[in-house]
């Protein structure tokens, strides 16, 4: 029986040659006005690179509606391809809109742009995350949003809206907190109850909530995003959570160095992340946590923590179990 190395390599041979060519061509001219763009964009050239960049998106959303590239191609996409595409561009117009109003300094810089740059030297074959991480915490502006069709493509259309609205699921309406990690011989799980959330000002917080995510040290997320339901309870500076439960959903052994878990106290009037704690992979142990907490919007990257624990009373209060050791 021929072996799956082989069949693949003979259904390679059996694609025409003109379709790789085309294929090939289609890609290579989207890598060519990204950096083109990048290029003029770190000389300064702020007209000429949201020129290319604008080629760029057009030609994108182009190949996502009719499936044809502006060369005239026609380029099946795969759906992790659409995927991809589609945070690309919503990557680009986030970098036009911070070059028109850099008196706002938006987070989006031609540095993490740049980001990007190893999608497009392999387009074809890219199966991997999404280099960048969408910021949850982005002010008004006009971005791209996607909207689900019965053709399952998806609808790209500039709106006045929160990015909040895009990336996170209502946690009222969705509660996502999830079970424990099937239990597999070697591998170890992480459970960790959530006690309690202290800030001096928690009164401005309205209705918390947490957000938890699992991340690597470049901002990627490793699993789901996981909410709490509201606070249970809050008195003086304390937002309690009746001990929930936040399952891990990754095993330790799998969890890739420098990743860190953020639990984000969220108001649930504008879904915005008021403060925000980290618990990096080196800490996980088990017993009671204790995490500094520090002012929002929240930075995935560790550069600009801004501490605001005082006393040890006002902290994110923790217990962690490691299970199976």
């Amino acid at each position: 029986m021929p072996s799956a190395k082989w069949m693949r390599k003979k259904l390679r041979e059996t694609i025409p040659s003109s379709a790789k060519q085309q294929s090939c061509k289609c890609f290579e001219l989207w890598r060519t006005y990204f950096l083109q763009g990048t290029d003029k964009d770190r000389w300064n050239d702020q007209n000429g690179a949201i020129e290319k960049y604008q080629m760029l998106i057009e030609d994108l959303k182009s190949t996502l509606e009719t499936s044809f590239s502006c060369t005239g191609e026609n380029v099946r996409l795969k759906q992790i391809q659409k995927d991809t595409v589609k945070n690309i561009i919503r990557c680009l117009t986030y970098r036009i809109d911070a070059i028109r109003n850099p008196e706002e300094k938006k987070w989006m810089t031609v540095h993490e742009l740049d980001k990007i740059k190893k999608i497009f030297k392999n387009f074809d074959e890219w199966d991997s995350c999404f280099p960048i991480l969408i910021l949850e915490e982005t002010t008004n502006t006009s971005v791209v949003s996607l909207l689900s069709q019965d053709s399952g493509m998806g609808e790209l259309y500039s709106s006045e809206e929160n990015i909040n609205n895009n990336n996170n699921n209502n946690h009222n309406s969705e509660h996502t907190l999830q079970s424990k990690l099937p239990r597999q011989p070697g591998l170890t799980r992480l459970s960790i109850q959530i006690h309690k959330f202290a800030v001096k000002d928690l009164k401005k917080v309205c209705d918390p909530y947490i957000a938890i995510s699992l991340r690597d040290r470049d901002s990627v997320n490793l699993a789901d995003i996981q909410y709490t339901k509201s606070s249970t309870r809050t008195q003086d500076y304390h937002a309690e959570f009746n001990n929930c439960n936040y399952e891990v959903q990754r095993y330790v052994e799998k969890i890739p160095k420098g990743s860190s878990i953020f639990f984000e106290l969220r108001s649930s009037t504008d879904k915005k992340t008021k403060y925000y704690s980290v618990l990096k992979r080196e800490q996980f142990a088990t017993g009671r946590g204790y995490l500094e907490i520090y002012k929002g919007p929240v930075d995935y990257h560790h550069k600009q923590l801004r501490k605001v624990s005082q006393k040890k009373p006002l902290y994110c209060h923790i217990s962690m179990t490691l299970l199976d050791q």
